[in-house]
């Protein structure tokens, strides 16, 4: 009975990843069909290059949502409704995402434009945190120290970004902001992720010179 359950939530887990790498798929195809063609061609993007940029940051940012997406189904995945839910939902976050980039660079486009890219990718960045910090409460118990470790930087790690990029709509809506202005997050984000690199770190150490029972 147990073998049987098993095996049904591997397959549950191995569709759910399948169905999903074929979603971020379109997606990253969609992203670079929503890029339009100026009338004179290549020097248009050169002259006006916000398109590229917005394609550049978005294509790097969803391909890091694969990549966590990937090591969740790995490790941390725990195949319950609710989270199944939730990665519907992640999923569905990662194609407005997208979609709200052609919102963004439309002609005519207002502040609130850019702050729906934002607000997408905040919700999909800390969708991803919630499913990371589950998956780690339950399994950490059951999986090596260093990989629970993992699952429990990735989700600070995710929920900052989340938390990041809330807070730059957030400016978008009060101040308003252009696409080179989305740059100073890249830099917010590598900063935090030095941190928090640094915090583990230095929180292992106390344990790793404790001497052996």
């Amino acid at each position: 009975m147990n073998d049987s359950r098993e095996e049904t939530q591997q397959r549950l887990i191995h569709r759910l990843e399948a169905f999903s790498d074929i979603i971020i798929g379109f997606s990253l195809a969609q992203l670079a069909l929503s890029l339009a063609i100026p009338k004179n061609g290549a020097a248009g993007l050169l002259a006006k290059p916000e398109p590229l940029v917005a394609f550049a940051i978005t294509f790097i940012l969803v391909c890091g949502m694969w990549w966590a997406h990937h090591r969740l189904f790995t490790h941390y995945f725990v195949p319950n409704p609710v989270m199944v839910v939730l990665n519907f939902v992640t999923l569905a976050g990662v194609s407005f995402a997208v979609y709200s980039v052609q919102l963004m660079l439309h002609q005519g486009h207002t502040k609130i434009d850019f702050a729906f890219y934002e607000w997408s990718l905040a919700a999909v960045y800390v969708l991803l945190a919630v499913q990371y910090f589950y998956g780690w409460n339950v399994r950490r118990k059951l999986v090596p120290a260093k990989i629970a470790e993992g699952g429990l930087r990735a989700a600070l790690m995710l929920g900052g970004v989340g938390v990041a990029f809330g807070a730059v709509a957030w400016v978008t809506v009060r101040y308003g902001m252009h696409v080179h202005g989305l740059q100073y997050i890249g830099y917010v984000i590598i900063a935090y992720a030095i941190a928090l690199r640094l915090f583990f770190r230095f929180r292992r150490a106390p344990d790793a010179d404790r001497p052996a029972p």
